[in-house]
């Protein structure tokens, strides 16, 4: 079976002051970079330009430095796997 790519699985560090944690988020787009964007600002508190800040196409800085996001891997999902996944996890 070929299935066709239809989401992004987003695993995000979340850094702030010195805790760490890890997330991952199903981002409903066939394109990966927007999926970085998307998964980076689902994670954000403020606006951009308004407390958040894009340090880099992987990373983004928020509430004016006191969280840094950063995106540490991306897996396409197929429309296979999106049926299975969206049954335990939120998606944008």
């Amino acid at each position: 079976m070929n299935d066709k790519i239809i989401a992004q699985l987003v695993d995000v560090n979340i850094q702030i002051g010195e805790y760490e944690k890890q997330t991952s988020t199903l981002i409903l787009c066939s394109d990966e970079n927007e999926a970085m964007k998307r998964a980076l600002l689902a994670e954000a508190h403020c606006s951009v330009d308004d407390g958040a800040m894009f340090l880099s196409d992987n990373q983004l800085e928020d509430c004016y430095g006191e969280m840094i996001y950063t995106v540490d891997k991306v897996k396409e999902v197929t429309e296979s796997e999106f049926e299975v996944l969206k049954k335990f996890m939120y998606f944008y």
